[in-house]
C-alpha cells in the first residue's frame, strides 16, 4: 500500500463532541472496521472524549464461508452481519449503536452525520454514498476503503458542495470520487462479483488478512 502525507485539520468539535458515524457495509472490511471502532470508542471515552455513535447499514447475512475470514463464529451463520456485531459491541461496551438491515441510503434517514465510512465493493455503492453526501448541507468526512485479492486502498476526504461546483479549496482533502472520477460514470460496469461458497474457494480468490489490513490502515488514519 502507498500513502501520501498531507496536513489536514478536522473541525474542532470532533475533538470535544460525540462523533456521529454511518458505516456502509459490514462485510469483509466493514466487519473488522466496526470491531475496531468499538475498541476505539472505549479508548476515547477512557481519555475523556464522548466517543462515537455508529449507525450501520448492511442487508447481508453471515454465510458459512465468512467464518474464519471475518469476525464471525459458526453460531452467527444465518443472522444479519451488522446485527450480530452491533449487538456484540453494545453488550460488551454499553454503547447504543444501531443497525439497519437495508441498502444505504435506505428508508432510515440519518441526518446528523460527521463521518461516513464506506466499506463497499462496487462503483454503484460509492455513487450512492456520493449522492447522499451531495443531498446534505455542509461538509462531511468520507472514509472509503476498498481492496482486491492482495491489495487495497484507503481514502479519507471531506465532501464539499463547493468542490462539486468546481471551486478549489485549500487545505481540504479530496474524496474518492474526486480522485477517481470514473466512479461516477454509470456506464462503466463493475467487476463481476462471484460469491465463494466455501472457505477454501474464498481463500483462492482473496488473501486471508487483506480485509483486516485495510481496516487497520483506515482506522489508523481515523
Amino acid at each position: 500500500m502507498e500513502s501520501s502525507k498531507q496536513a489536514y485539520f478536522a473541525a474542532s468539535k470532533l475533538l470535544t463532541e460525540q462523533v456521529k458515524v454511518i458505516l456502509v457495509g459490514c462485510g469483509g472490511t466493514g466487519a473488522h472496521v466496526l470491531t475496531i471502532m468499538g475498541n476505539m470508542d472505549f479508548s476515547l471515552k477512557a481519555m475523556g472524549h464522548p466517543g462515537f455513535h455508529v449507525e450501520v447499514f448492511d442487508f447481508d447475512k453471515v454465510e458459512p464461508f465468512n467464518v474464519g475470514r471475518q469476525p464471525f463464529y459458526p453460531a452467527d451463520v444465518g443472522h444479519h452481519k451488522g446485527k450480530v456485531l452491533v449487538n456484540r459491541i453494545n453488550a460488551l461496551y454499553g454503547t447504543g449503536w444501531r443497525f439497519h438491515p437495508e441498502r444505504f441510503p435506505g428508508k432510515t434517514m440519518v441526518r446528523d452525520v460527521d463521518l461516513v465510512v464506506g466499506c463497499v465493493d462496487t462503483r454503484k455503492s460509492r455513487r450512492e454514498i456520493h449522492s447522499y453526501l451531495q443531498s446534505r448541507w455542509g461538509s462531511t468526512l468520507w472514509l472509503d476503503m476498498g481492496n482486491k485479492a492482495t491489495t487495497g486502498q484507503v481514502v479519507l476526504g471531506e465532501f464539499s458542495h463547493k468542490a462539486v461546483a468546481g471551486v478549489l479549496e485549500d487545505g481540504r482533502l479530496p474524496v474518492v470520487t474526486e480522485l477517481f472520477p470514473d466512479i461516477l460514470n454509470a456506464s462503466i460496469p463493475d467487476d463481476p462479483d462471484v460469491p465463494s461458497c466455501s472457505m477454501r474457494e474464498a481463500l483462492t480468490k482473496q488473501a486471508l488478512l487483506i480485509n483486516r489490513e485495510v481496516a487497520n490502515q483506515g482506522m489508523a488514519i481515523l
